[in-house]
């Protein structure tokens, strides 16, 4: 990126972060070091990341000290600076003299936005993926599975001319791609729910099954995230009213809502 920008001799003002994950943030160190004006903005939450990239790691380990595995350049950037705090809902930025709007997209993160730039070109963050992901993985990262549908929804209403995937690949139309992204979460769910269907089932149960039936690799790094992604199911089912929590032997159980509890 750089490169281009030296080749055209730009200069460049601003960095606008949909989340804080390192594949989005990642090069803030850098361009903050070599341009001290530029300047950064992000909502309030992802803000906490960017400025302290140790607390992604940390959350994926509950609080405790993370594993090694997850102490890398992925999963863990170099801190940045983020100098102009976004409010989180949706509004309209004026940078140079350019109006952009910010769209609120929680569910791949909690403080993930979307930018749709003064040409009308949407920038979708990680809302949605392209194609070549949608098959290459067979479930989804997404830390709140109803804000995700309800972001999707909101993506289908937006009038744009054109959208911007940061992984991907080929593209369908924004509603098809949309409707792919509906199904597999739907497809997820149900599988989960059919792992408890008959009886109560531990969450490392439900994590390695998700693992066997999606073909996830066996490595620290690929549970670690598979279980954040099984535990967000947890939840929206649970807030729903299909499935229930309990701690048997001190073990934590799902269980189908539908179960009859003996006494």
């Amino acid at each position: 990126m750089d490169k281009i920008i030296l080749e055209n001799d730009y200069q460049p003002t601003a960095i606008i972060n949909t989340h804080s994950h390192a594949d989005h943030c990642g090069g803030n160190h850098f361009f903050q070091k070599k341009y001290p004006d530029i300047q950064i903005y992000a909502t309030r939450f992802e803000t906490h990341f960017i400025e302290d990239p140790f607390l992604e790691p940390l959350c994926f380990c509950l609080g405790a000290l993370p594993f090694q595995e997850l102490r890398n350049k992925f999963l863990e950037a170099k801190p940045s600076k983020v100098t102009n705090v976004l409010k989180y809902e949706d509004h309209t930025l004026d940078i140079g003299g350019q109006s952009f709007t910010v769209v609120t997209l929680p569910g791949h993160t909690q403080g993930m936005i979307g930018i749709i730039s003064p040409d009308q070109v949407l920038y979708v963050g990680d809302a949605i993926f392209g194609e070549e992901t949608l098959e290459k993985h067979g479930i989804l990262f997404y830390t709140d599975i109803a804000k995700t549908k309800d972001s999707l929804e909101k993506l289908e209403r937006l009038n744009v001319n054109s959208y911007v995937l940061y992984h991907g690949g080929e593209r369908l139309s924004l509603s098809e791609l949309i409707e792919e992204h509906l199904k597999m979460i739907e497809k997820t769910k149900d599988f989960i729910l059919e792992q408890i269907a008959e009886h109560s089932t531990s969450l490392d149960f439900l994590v390695q099954q998700v693992m066997s039936q999606f073909n996830i690799a066996n490595n620290v790094i690929q549970h670690t995230l598979t279980s954040a992604v099984v535990r967000s199911y947890i939840t929206e089912l649970q807030q729903s009213g299909q499935v229930i929590l309990v701690v048997d032997n001190g073990l934590l159980q799902i269980r189908h809502s539908s179960q009859t509890i003996e006494p």
